[in-house]
């Protein structure tokens, strides 16, 4: 099973649903909690999403038109059985189950106070949230807070009385950081050195239950795009994962249509398929292929590779040629995602 927690720093821009939609497309998970949408419930609703997530719940964010700020949202597809237990401002909280191998876990999206004076108020948030310790738990998300010294680089010294009071609140609740793979920070203020501040605000954390139930959990960061904050993702299972032999389908691109040239290479490819169906088929989409690689290259691999240069240059020194090269690479990533 897999989950992403996104901080998306807004879903009011067709650039930034297109940005959420092709981190779905790409990733395929099972559920999505997001954060900061700056949307209304009703307006999650209307937000649909690909990757057969049909179901949504929206909180409301603060404010109207330009001074709009918060907002949580969480999608899920029909592999889950979601019963929302609670939700505020700063999480949804759900119980969820797997109708394939009817597994029942708890699932905590958190979105931490980032004035410093409310911070207390997370802590006693996820405190009072704690489920059942029988229960799996999985609380995730932006908890605007560091645990240590070497989860920030830039800017003043880290907070050791907030550090310790989120620690205290872990202990309490008997959770425990999953770790990670990926760029350290998940946080970047995107200003150049000497000015750049970096941060793990974002991260995953479960109980011992969690770990005795899906004892093969792993988190990644994914790479920033249209936000100042990384996705995390969250890929579980019960049995260690084999790597499967990708097996390349033949897919048809909406935007195929946009060019002439495709409706010739269909109306000279049918006919010379032969004579049922399966094959005529078959005719038509390999030459739609080769044609659609000839005019456009192939898209996944150039987004792939778009990626690892925003990638590299995010894991580099923030200099200002660095921070151009940036918002270049993201520009060309922005046009690759509308082909």
């Amino acid at each position: 099973m897999k989950m992403i927690s996104w901080n998306c720093r807004g879903l009011g821009t067709p650039r930034a649903v297109g940005a959420l939609r092709k981190l779905i497309t790409m990733e395929r998970p099972d559920l999505v909690f997001l954060m900061e949408t700056r949307k209304k419930a009703f307006e999650i609703q209307k937000t649909k999403m690909p990757s057969g997530l049909v179901h949504s719940i929206g909180v409301d964010c603060n404010g109207e038109g330009k001074s709009r700020g918060g907002g949580l949202a969480c999608y899920w597809s029909s592999s889950l059985d979601v019963n929302i237990i609670s939700l505020s401002s700063n999480h949804i909280q759900m119980e969820v189950t797997t109708t394939i191998i009817d597994s029942k876990m708890v699932v905590t999206g958190i979105y931490g106070h980032p004035e410093a004076p409310q911070k207390w108020r997370t802590w006693e948030l996820i405190k009072k949230l704690t489920p059942d310790p029988e229960v799996p738990w999985l609380c995730l998300g932006d908890f605007n807070e560091v645990l240590k010294s070497s989860e920030k680089t830039g800017g003043n010294p880290i907070n050791f009385v907030g550090a310790q009071a989120f620690q205290e609140a872990m202990d309490f609740c008997g959770l425990r950081d999953m770790g990670f793979s990926g760029f350290q920070f998940t946080w970047s203020n995107m200003r150049p050195t000497p000015n750049t501040i970096q941060e793990r605000l974002d991260r995953a954390l479960v109980n011992e239950c969690w770990t005795e139930h899906w004892p093969h959990t792993h988190v990644s960061h994914l790479d920033r795009f249209n936000s100042d904050h990384n996705p995390i993702y969250v890929i579980f299972s019960k049995a260690k994962r084999q790597k499967k032999k990708k097996i390349r389908l033949y897919r048809f691109e909406e935007m195929w249509l946009q060019e002439e040239d495709c409706r010739h290479v269909i109306h000279h490819s049918w006919p010379r398929g032969g004579r049922n169906i399966t094959s005529k088929l078959g005719n038509v989409g390999a030459n739609l292929t080769e044609w659609a690689e000839a005019t456009f290259g192939n898209i996944q691999k150039r987004i792939k590779s778009q990626l690892g240069i925003i990638k590299r240059i995010q894991a580099a020194e923030q200099t200002e040629e660095n921070l151009k090269k940036g918002k270049e690479a993201e520009k060309e990533l922005e046009n690759l995602l509308k082909l």
